[in-house]
């Protein structure tokens, strides 16, 4: 960019000819070309920090029942805006996400503790063991119990 501003500014300082009018405008183009670029480069920089800081946020509140206007909120964005570069990012909205990693979580805890269905259900944020199962079972393709007797992996 320094060399780019020189070189037009070098240009300036001569005469004022057609020719060179043509080459400041070549220049001018440049200089707004490398603006745009490190300005789109820097708001995906932004955003794939956002997203990175959203998900490690969700891993560490698994145990809760956590809403988009909250996520939203607490990270100074509207629910929109959110949702937008949630799904850019990783292809999916940010509360089947959540979801998804709580089911991730839940597999992992039926094959390898010997809670019963319930705990891992208020473990997770779950209040009703029947809709924990349901979205489990929504979500793995199987039921809890199913799961954690079968060779079922998420």
């Amino acid at each position: 960019m320094q060399f780019l501003f020189d070189l037009l500014f070098r240009v300036l300082d001569g005469n004022y000819t057609l020719g060179n009018f043509i080459y400041i405008s070549q220049v001018l183009s440049l200089i707004l070309a490398e603006t745009y670029d490190r300005e789109k480069k820097g708001s995906a920089y932004e955003q794939n920090r956002h997203i990175s800081n959203i998900i490690r946020y969700m891993y560490q509140h698994l145990g809760e029942s956590l809403t988009l206007e909250q996520i939203s909120r607490k990270f100074d964005l509207s629910p929109s805006y959110l949702n937008a570069i949630f799904q850019k990012h990783t292809q999916h909205a940010p509360m089947s996400f959540f979801i998804n990693l709580k089911m991730k979580q839940a597999c992992k805890l039926l094959r390898t503790t010997d809670l019963y269905i319930y705990e891992i259900a208020q473990s997770l944020g779950y209040t009703d063991p029947y809709y924990f199962s349901r979205q489990f079972k929504k979500t793995v393709g199987v039921s809890p119990k199913e799961y954690q007797k079968g060779e079922y992996f998420l």
